[in-house]
């Protein structure tokens, strides 16, 4: 491997204060990872990955589900294809 294998940072959110109510999976089987937020209220908000990193990569929410008020007992694998 010839150098650093890594460009600069991207920023991909912000707003995010509560590191324990945010997951990372690909859960539509598209190769990218969505960010999932655990809400306050217990629902879990998908933001697609629509852009890889290419420019700010997350689309809006999606509610997934509800009634998770438990961050540390939610998990996610990859769901899609």
């Amino acid at each position: 491997m010839d150098g650093f294998p890594f460009a600069g940072p991207i920023v991909i959110g912000t707003g995010w204060y509560v590191p324990e109510r945010v997951r990372f999976a690909d859960i539509d089987g598209d190769g990218r990872d969505e960010v999932i937020l655990i809400a306050d209220d217990g629902t879990l908000r998908a933001y697609p990955n629509v852009n890889g990193l290419d420019g700010f990569p997350f689309a809006g929410p999606i509610v997934i589900g509800t009634g998770w008020h438990v961050p540390e007992r939610v998990f996610f694998g990859q769901i899609g294809r």
